[in-house]
């Protein structure tokens, strides 16, 4: 898997939910799979508000 990066305070958000750390890391590799499925980065931006 290639290391996407990350919308700006995505990790940020988890952390301040207080979600474990077995979870960030779940939820981190799932965003970056859902975000292989669009073109632009600004598509996956839309598309979360």
């Amino acid at each position: 898997m290639t290391d996407e990066p990350l919308p700006p305070g995505f990790k940020e958000l988890l952390l301040r939910k207080r979600y474990s750390h077995s979870t960030i890391v779940s939820y981190t590799s799932y965003f970056r799979e859902f975000m292989k499925y669009f073109v632009g980065e600004n598509q996956c931006h839309q598309i979360l508000l």
